[in-house]
């Protein structure tokens, strides 16, 4: 209204000259930090040649899509795993150059969807730092404090601090991330390069929740456009710090996208970093503990066909199922005398499966009490209680944070944001009497290889026509998702989810290439092998 403007009118009298400039200038900071982050976001084309699991013994043809990346310290690209897997060759291209270069991919972890990426010609790829130089700090009260200072010092001393600033930070241009996970509703930017056009793109949203994906790992919903092209681009908060790395959004709802927080992938570059390469025997789908005599990782490694770039381990977990505790009558068999309103879940099942598990050799079916020695080990009925003094609820959950304890999450987060060999204190109680295991952390091996060129790969064998593969994940989705379900296709369910047992495989006859030596046979398929010679 017309009075309201002359009151205000009235009070800016009041007010010192250069506070007066002060939301011009923070506008002007924001928009110089916001310009930052598009220019360190990239287009990635990638040209990739596929594995064909439903005939092992080719490719398929080559293929080209694009997505997106983004710069982190140390001159390296950050973006999906999903987006450069079984790349052949990947360029990047800034938003604001015509000009793209060829890069290498350096690391990937396909269990966190994440990869780096390394610029082949790093020089002229980051010698045009963008108008301004500006680098995104991430922090908001950074941003607010450059504007006061902006609005108090003349124009000369602005010059003279240019020109002390030094030559390499343009040239080292990069993004901050902000380690601070963000809160429910808070305002975030999803910047890439989706399909629809070659420009980079802009979305807006929320953060609508926190939670767990179904490997364990921690990740975060938002209600800003994800679209195909978006993947492995930077998700910013409203101070230009990145909070995530976009990653996929539900095909069958609306405006539900998971990004990846920077929790995880500062895991995954400190991995990196330290060099924490996945052994050849994790990658194996041979599932072999002990290398035979007189044979070498790198034998093992070429016998499986493992090839590409380095992969850091899989994703860590305890050994053990368990089992929610919101039964009463439970709770009392269990030792659990609290009216039902306590916390701790039932250890319902073990997991035998590396050799690095501290319970090597134990067969699941030992007593109990030829166990309750071990402290590092669990047994069943064991009620877990606590991990690392965090209390679990009878649920499974457990508070997201000290700092936010009315947001629970699923507490298989506290295991996976730790790395191989990590030692957890994990309260128990057993027989009615607390006690704490020293239990440490490796990852999951399936007698059903998951991922494909990590630990699955296309193997196979004819003999007589009939085409032998290893079972596996990649190989099922090959049957059930391309061109279309095929009738009469087994889930495997079985099998698929039991943990790696030795040098055992599951064997599967995938098909019969007709011929006159297997008439009769040639409908045969799908089919689990159980013996061979009577073996």
């Amino acid at each position: 209204s017309i009075q309201h403007v002359l009151i205000t009118r009235e009070y800016s009298r009041l007010l010192p000259p250069f506070l007066l400039l002060y939301p011009i200038l923070l506008i002007h900071v924001m928009s110089s930090i916001f310009h930052a982050c598009l220019q360190t976001t990239q287009q990635l084309i990638v040209q990739s040649v596929t594995p064909n699991y439903r005939e092992p013994w080719r490719r398929n043809t080559q293929d080209s899509w694009s997505g997106t990346g983004f710069v982190v310290q140390g001159r390296r690209l950050v973006t999906n795993a999903h987006v450069v897997l079984r790349s052949s060759h990947v360029r990047a291209r800034k938003s604001s150059s015509p000009i793209m270069f060829s890069c290498t991919v350096e690391w990937i972890s396909i269990p966190l969807d994440l990869a780096l990426l390394s610029v082949n010609n790093e020089d002229a790829f980051f010698e045009d730092s963008g108008p301004g130089g500006v680098i995104a700090t991430g922090k908001e009260d950074e941003a607010t404090a450059e504007a006061g200072a902006e609005a108090e010092t003349t124009a000369s001393s602005t010059a003279a601090a240019k020109e002390s600033a030094p030559a390499s930070e343009s040239a080292n241009q990069h993004l901050t991330l902000c380690p601070t996970l963000p809160r429910l509703d808070d305002n975030v930017t999803c910047v890439g390069f989706p399909e629809g056009g070659s420009q980079i793109s802009v979305t807006r949203g929320v953060v609508s929740r926190v939670d767990v994906g179904s490997n364990g790992v921690l990740r975060i919903q938002i209600d800003a456009a994800i679209n195909p092209g978006n993947s492995g681009g930077p998700v910013f908060n409203e101070s230009g710090g990145v909070v995530g790395v976009a990653m996929s959004h539900l095909k069958s709802a609306s405006n539900i996208g998971y990004i990846i927080p920077v929790s995880v992938l500062s895991h995954f570059l400190d991995m990196c970093t330290h060099g924490v390469e996945a052994s050849p025997i994790e990658r194996s789908s041979l599932n072999a503990i002990d290398l035979p005599d007189g044979m070498k990782e790198a034998a093992v490694s070429d016998a499986v066909g493992i090839e590409g770039p380095k992969m850091v381990p899989g994703i860590v977990a305890v050994d053990a199922y368990t089992q929610t505790l919101e039964s009463n009558a439970l709770r009392k068999r269990l030792g659990l005398d609290d009216g039902g309103i306590g916390g701790g879940v039932r250890v319902s099942g073990l997991w035998f499966s590396t050799p690095q598990l501290p319970f090597e050799g134990v067969e699941p079916t030992q007593s109990i009490e030829s166990r309750e020695a071990d402290l590092a080990t669990f047994c069943r009925d064991d009620v877990l209680m606590t991990i690392d003094g965090i209390e679990v609820g009878q649920d499974g959950t457990v508070p997201l944070s000290s700092t936010r304890p009315d947001e629970r999450i699923s507490k298989s987060h506290l295991f996976t944001r730790h790395g191989v060999g990590h030692i957890l204190d994990i309260g128990v109680l057993r027989d009615g009497k607390p006690i704490v295991l020293k239990h440490k952390l490796t990852p999951l091996r399936y007698l059903c290889p998951v991922h494909d060129q990590f630990d699955a790969h296309p193997s196979y064998v004819v003999c007589g026509g009939c085409v032998f593969t290893p079972l596996s994940w990649p190989w099922i989705s090959a049957h059930k998702y391309s061109d279309g379900w095929e009738a009469n296709f087994p889930s495997f369910n079985s099998v698929s989810s039991l943990p790696a047992k030795g040098s055992k495989q599951i064997i599967v006859l995938s098909g019969v290439l007709a011929d006159e030596v297997n008439v009769g046979y040639h409908s045969k398929k799908w089919l689990i092998l159980k013996s061979l010679n009577g073996k």
